[in-house]
């Protein structure tokens, strides 16, 4: 690389044997390295310098910012290549990884060949990115677009559900429930006003006078009493209420009692009435009054000459009263129009007291928004049913959690009249829930740390091997302690693919080798040119053996890339591992030179085929040799 074309790296490491080492690899490839060893000092460093040209950071930055919140912050200054270097390959930390950049990352130790070539890959990828920028900034929006839409299609059909079931408890309620528009003309009605003998399809479009005697309809309309005080206004000793909600749009009226008559005026009853005004948005956008949401409750136990009737309205009422679960039904504004005994229970609150009250202010702050959209949802698409979770205080000042179930019940024309809420209480659950996250979250905190700890000693230890071999002159003793990193890399290997795995006791050995033979194979200078063939079935080891298989692999395939294509320019290693009749058949083929008939692995005097022999020992197994067209090596145990 010659010094025109030579990039500039800024290396972000708080190890600093490890910052050293890389280093020093680095520059040996031609690279111009700065190096800092804080997040902090990293900001700093690419705010000062403006000719780097790659970013090489540690994810854990010891007790400052880390690599992540780091590379946030450097991007927000301006864009440049960021390639994490770490000890970490867990999915949260690669998902996390992958959300800040898409230059990747590279585990540490896993070869400097690796590196080198993750570093160029990553330098090329800025410069496409660069040229394509806008291009691929287009088509992520376009991508988001259409995930959005298909996420708001998934909610949508997830909502509507369970709309009988709501339709029939406020139909079988034993209150009438009613809507008039602004003429005063049913536009809703349950089946409760059967006690009058009426169905609802009879009422609907008819004016609300029909069901109260003359005396009652002097007593609270408007338009006949206000006439008769035209000459003094101040005369109006007690307020007409049943309109009085159109006034101000948010007069509540309550507690306001009137003679109800039957159809066939066989007598009446004596009705306590509950309503709210309805304000909505017109097509011009004009919030205006359009009517009147009410609850008449009989309040009066005089048969009505209908026995039967009777009956059936005792028997809902038990019903409705005795659930378990509180059913409120609210106004769209989040006035309670009707609450069940059980939210005294529940809440400690008397069902007659909040009558009238508004939802919002029994609702935890950060739940409202959420209620207040769900509202919404239900009263502007055409959703009839939503499912939530939110808080609720009760009467001791505690807040307890809900599961709500909540649907719109609309007026003939479908205009939303009212909402009905079964909310069941789940606070035991939800707490023991939370204990349990909590618990499981330290444990995993714990866990992810103590695993990060030895990764990091291991890459330690690699490193100081590697530094030292970088102090001396005699390839010998160069070449050992690059095979004991080697072997240590293979360990760390496993120790990191079992931390991933459900169970630590045993892996598939498809999972481990295919893995652990390319990291073996990329230490060498010459792996470009030898071709890897891989045979290796699924099935599981015992992680102990799967260890003690690693190595001999390990110094296998460390000895074949050593001696085997001396002077070749090409060749293939086969790797192949199979389990025959709970028999595990591990074979590593090559092409190459040939060893030697004197080299066995019993009588070998290097250290590497000695450990062979050691470890075949370890499993009970056995090993031999086979010198034609190359070497083949069979090793057998059992599983």
């Amino acid at each position: 690389m010659n010094d025109q074309k030579r990039k500039t790296i800024l290396l972000v490491e708080d190890e600093m044997i490890i910052a050293m080492t890389e280093r020093m690899n680095l520059e040996k490839y031609g690279y111009n390295v700065i190096e800092a060893n804080t997040g902090e000092e990293a900001i700093k460093t690419v705010d000062e310098i403006q000719f780097i040209d790659l970013i090489l950071m540690d994810i854990d930055l010891g007790s400052g910012m880390n690599g992540p919140d780091t590379a946030v912050q450097i991007l927000k200054i301006r864009e440049v290549p960021i390639v994490f270097l770490t000890s970490h390959n867990e999915k949260e930390v690669v998902d996390k990884v992958e959300s800040i950049t898409n230059y990747g990352y590279v585990i540490k130790n896993s070869g400097k060949f690796v590196l080198i070539q993750t570093l160029k890959g990553a330098l090329r990828l800025f410069e496409a990115n660069q040229k394509i920028a806008k291009e691929l900034i287009e088509r992520k929006r376009a991508d988001e677009y259409i995930k959005n839409l298909s996420i708001e299609r998934e909610s949508l059909l997830k909502e509507v559900n369970h709309r009988e079931q709501f339709h029939t408890i406020i139909q079988t309620l034993p209150d009438i429930i009613y809507k008039i528009n602004i003429d005063g003309l049913f536009t809703y009605i349950n089946n409760a006003v059967s006690l009058l003998g009426y169905t609802p399809e009879e009422l609907l479009g008819k004016h609300f006078r029909i069901m109260l005697n003359e005396q009652d309809i002097e007593k609270i309309s408007r338009d006949l009493i206000v006439p008769k005080y035209t000459d003094d206004l101040s005369k109006i000793t007690e307020q007409p209420k049943l309109f009085d909600e159109r006034r101000t749009g948010n007069r509540i009226t309550r507690n306001l009692r009137l003679n109800i008559k039957h159809r066939n005026a066989i007598k009446e009853i004596a009705g306590d009435i509950i309503s709210v005004g309805v304000w909505e948005q017109n097509k011009s956008g004009v919030t205006e009054y359009s009517g009147t949401i009410g609850v008449i409750r009989n309040i009066d136990e005089v048969d009505l000459g209908n026995h039967a009737l009777i009956l059936t309205e005792n028997h809902y009422r038990t019903l409705i009263s005795n659930l378990t679960e509180i059913i409120l039904i609210i106004a769209v504004d989040g006035t309670i129009l009707f609450a069940t005994n059980s939210s005294k229970n529940s809440l400690g609150y008397d069902p007659f007291v909040i009558l009238g009250e508004n939802i919002y202010s029994y609702i935890h702050q950060e739940d409202a928004g959420q209620l207040s959209s769900r509202i919404w949802l239900l009263t502007a698409e055409p959703v009839d049913e939503s499912k939530f979770s939110l808080r609720m205080i009760n009467s001791s000042k505690e807040w307890l959690y809900f599961k709500i179930q909540m649907m719109k019940i609309a007026d003939n024309n479908k205009q939303t009249s009212c909402l009905i809420i079964n909310a069941i209480d789940i606070t035991e659950q939800a707490n023991l829930l939370k204990d349990l996250r909590n618990l499981l979250t330290q444990k995993e905190l714990i866990l992810k740390e103590v695993h990060h700890r030895i990764k990091n000693n291991m890459s330690t230890m690699i490193s100081l091997l590697s530094l030292q071999s970088m102090t001396l002159k005699d390839t010998t003793t160069i070449a050992v302690l690059e095979e004991a990193g080697n072997r240590i890399q293979s360990m760390m290997l496993l120790y990191d693919k079992l931390y991933q795995s459900p169970n630590f006791n045993e892996m598939s050995v498809k999972e481990y080798l295919p893995e652990l033979v390319d990291q073996i194979i990329e230490n060498f200078p010459n792996f470009g040119v030898v071709k890897i063939v891989k045979n290796i079935d699924d099935f599981l080891l015992e992680s102990n053996r799967l260890l003690t298989l690693g190595i001999i692999i390990n110094e296998l395939l460390t000895n074949i890339m050593k001696y085997a294509f001396v002077d070749r320019i090409d060749g293939i290693i086969t790797i192949s591992a199979a389990l025959l009749e709970n028999i595990v058949i591990i074979i590593i083929q090559d092409n190459g030179n040939g060893i030697p008939e004197s080299i066995d692995f019993e009588n070998s005097s290097g250290f590497g085929l000695m450990l062979v022999g050691m470890q075949t020992k370890q499993l009970h197994g056995t090993i031999r040799i086979e010198r034609e067209n190359g070497t083949r090596i069979i090793l057998e145990f059992e599983k």
